[in-house]
């Protein structure tokens, strides 16, 4: 983490650039709410002063590794980012839509295009499935975030691991979440939360983590 810290901390301007699916688009379940690259650009321009840093998210809904190595000139080598986010694995892993070699395969190749173009990677795993609710997913669903773990351990990168931090609470937090797989707002902010705390330490008082006791509604 000390490169992501030393990009945060220094007096340039940075362009931050977030990959995803529908989790990082913040698509529909956010409910009009700010999504976690929101809370994550209100702390980085305003909190911090960096008002110059452009926040970019290119999360798109459905999305897999495979969508973004194919479309990755549009999506990430056109805005020549500091720093590229990357939080991928929930469609790939639905029904191993994107077997798991060639997401190991898909990761190892998004690592090395931004890092030639003078990008930093950092992996982040995503929020884990609520039990039992998403038989197509769950199976294969550690073995994808196992991925994301080796790649980031085996090719010197940071990792966000998300996954394990939700499944290290008391509880499985089921009233962060509107569904299966998607966050409802709560869900963002503990994810921008535990995202800004890896990044900067005066973080936790701005996003303090919500109280994992809530109850699932079934929506």
């Amino acid at each position: 983490m000390k490169r992501i810290r030393t990009l945060l901390l220094g007096g340039k301007p940075c362009k931050w650039l977030f990959c995803g699916d529908s989790i990082t688009q913040g698509a529909k379940h956010t409910n009009a709410h700010r999504d976690y690259t929101q809370l994550f650009a209100e702390h980085v321009r305003t909190t911090l002063g960096r008002g110059e840093d452009a926040i970019i998210n290119m999360g798109l809904s459905g999305n897999t590794t495979r969508d973004l190595v194919e479309k990755f000139d549009w999506r990430v080598r056109q805005f020549s980012p500091d720093a590229v986010f990357l939080m991928f694995g929930m469609n790939d892993c639905d029904t191993r839509k994107v077997p798991l070699e060639e997401f190991k395969t898909n990761l190892l190749w998004l690592i090395r295009e931004i890092t030639a173009n003078d990008g930093l990677p950092v992996l982040q795993t995503t929020n884990p499935i609520v039990p039992g609710q998403a038989p197509s997913r769950e199976p294969a669903f550690p073995e994808y975030m196992a991925a994301l773990k080796e790649a980031a351990e085996e090719n010197a990168v940071p990792i966000i691991d998300h996954t394990s931090h939700w499944l290290a609470l008391q509880a499985f937090p089921v009233g962060w979440m509107t569904d299966a797989i998607h966050p409802n707002a709560q869900g963002h902010a503990a994810i921008a939360s535990y995202l800004l705390k890896q990044m900067d330490e005066t973080a936790e008082a701005r996003y303090p983590l919500a109280p994992a006791a809530f109850h699932f509604d079934g929506r």
